[in-house]
């Protein structure tokens, strides 16, 4: 059976990982409500990072709900993604969601991400 923890190896930690994947981006997936961008690591398993800005979502508490949304949906989504170091970052409209709409919408964007790598030319070969 799976383990479903969200431990340090499965977290994006330095800014040099974040600067890899702002400037290297493979892959992108987006929406009104956020973006994500990833690219190909060594590893055997997918790293998560988040961007919340406090200019699109004002209160700390909202801010830290929706960190708490996009963790969890990782944590039971990361058995089927690709190795890829992941970064999701919020956008103006993700403040409107609620709860399982954000996690409902999540697993979309989690599923178009997986298609795009199938479809990538690192996998084609």
């Amino acid at each position: 059976m799976p383990e479903f923890n969200f431990g340090r190896s499965l977290r994006l930690l330095d800014s040099s990982d974040f600067t890899r994947v702002f400037s290297h981006a493979e892959l992108k997936v987006a929406c009104p409500a956020m973006l994500i961008l990833a690219v190909h690591n060594d590893k055997p398993h997918p790293r998560l990072g988040m961007v919340v800005p406090k200019k699109q979502v004002k209160l700390a508490a909202r801010r830290n709900t929706i960190k708490r949304v996009i963790r969890e949906s990782f944590r039971h989504r990361r058995h089927t993604l690709p190795p890829v170091d992941i970064v999701v970052i919020a956008r103006r409209d993700i403040g409107n969601l609620s709860k399982p709409a954000l996690a409902a919408l999540l697993d979309k964007q989690w599923s178009r991400l997986e298609r795009k790598t199938m479809n990538s030319p690192e996998n084609r070969s």
